[in-house]
């Protein structure tokens, strides 16, 4: 049984490598199909090599320390939630979604409870006396802090947040837990040295993993209101968030294989997250900030594209004048008896006078 841990413990993170490796094969091959240029294959490439070297060294420092590959694992994630809150809060008054302005000041206390876990961490001993179950305790709290606000952040997508409410509520809710770990201590044992996971915790990461697949089914439900490849990226970081919370129901040991796994696959679900909101909500705000703003350009210019089509066909002459009456728009009819508009003012182009029109 020890050999086979071993072995799992060693193919395991080779097969997730050669999973994402064979993605981003298929990804350049449809790449080539869309006519991406060169530039577009070195970003690419640059993004695989680049990945694959993260994920191979993690795996090489967890064989040698692995709490050092659990405090770079867990500093990721608390790295990626305190971009997505500052994001948030900084767009909060222009934001269109208010979907990211929660999930923002969600991922700023899961922030938090991360750093407190890390430093907690059983060898680490920056707080004694608590053993292993403090910060499997902490671990709990973070999840379902995460998989609750991922999940509610939905009956805010055609609604508005109060931002300070809301904070208050969150630092309210938070502190209290807390102090049930810290000071009460009658938050619910979630491990106990010698016997491993307690029956709380277990049930607790499958109760975790229905409200992310919730999450990311109600998410799917009102994908109208959200960017195609947004939508993707937040499902696909939910969808292994669940996988990630089935792998931490099943270890025994806080440095062993399961949760080794349940960390890659928190590492990953943390990146997706990062593309999808810190990335883009950068690169392309139209697809996250400001989605509601770009499709409300996009109707109307539908609707200028509609109402030009109708003047077009009209069989009556029809010019559109501005307040310095310069002509704007003639339809084919206007053309055909007075001609081009040549920059000419209304009276020049109707009646070739140099005086303005009595009306």
């Amino acid at each position: 049984m020890i050999l086979l841990g071993n072995l799992l413990e060693f193919v395991a993170p080779l097969f997730i490598i050669k999973v994402w490796f064979v993605k981003q094969i298929v990804l350049i091959n449809a790449g080539r199909r869309a006519g991406l240029t060169r530039s577009d294959f070195k970003k690419t490439f640059l993004a695989i090599s680049t990945g694959f070297l993260l994920v191979s060294g993690l795996y090489l420092i967890q064989t040698v320390n692995y709490l050092l590959f659990h405090s770079l694992a867990e500093m990721f994630s608390i790295v990626i939630a305190g971009g997505v809150f500052m994001l948030a809060w900084t767009a909060r008054d222009v934001i269109d979604n208010d979907y990211f302005i929660f999930i923002g000041i969600a991922y700023l206390f899961v922030a938090l409870i991360d750093t407190v876990h890390t430093l907690t961490y059983s060898g680490m001993d920056i707080i004694s006396g608590y053993g292993t179950n403090l910060p499997t305790q902490l671990w709990t709290l973070a999840r379902y802090t995460e998989s609750i606000s991922l999940l509610a952040a939905l009956f805010f997508v055609k609604r508005k947040v109060k931002v300070s409410l809301l904070f208050l509520i969150y630092m309210a809710v938070i502190s209290l837990l807390m102090t049930s770990i810290f000071y009460w201590r009658n938050f619910p044992d979630a491990f106990i040295e010698g016997r491993g996971l307690t029956s709380f915790k277990i049930v607790s990461e499958f109760i975790i993993s229905i409200i992310f697949a919730a999450a990311g089914f109600f998410l799917f439900k009102l994908k109208g209101f959200f960017d195609r490849k947004v939508l993707y990226l937040v499902f696909w970081s939910i969808i292994i968030s669940v996988f990630a919370e089935i792998s931490f129901s099943l270890y025994t040991d806080p440095y062993g294989f399961y949760n080794l796994i349940g960390h890659y696959l928190k590492i990953l679900s943390f990146y997706l997250i990062y593309k999808a909101v810190i990335v883009t909500g950068v690169r392309e705000p139209s697809r996250t900030l400001f989605r509601q703003l770009k499709r409300s350009e996009e109707d109307l210019k539908i609707e200028r594209e509609k109402l030009m089509s109708i003047l077009e066909g009209m069989g009556d002459g029809v010019y559109i004048v501005n307040e310095n009456c310069s002509i704007e728009y003639v339809n084919p009819v206007m053309r055909e008896n007075f001609g081009e508009i040549k920059g000419k003012n209304c009276h020049e182009y109707l009646y070739g006078g140099s005086r303005l029109c009595s009306w």
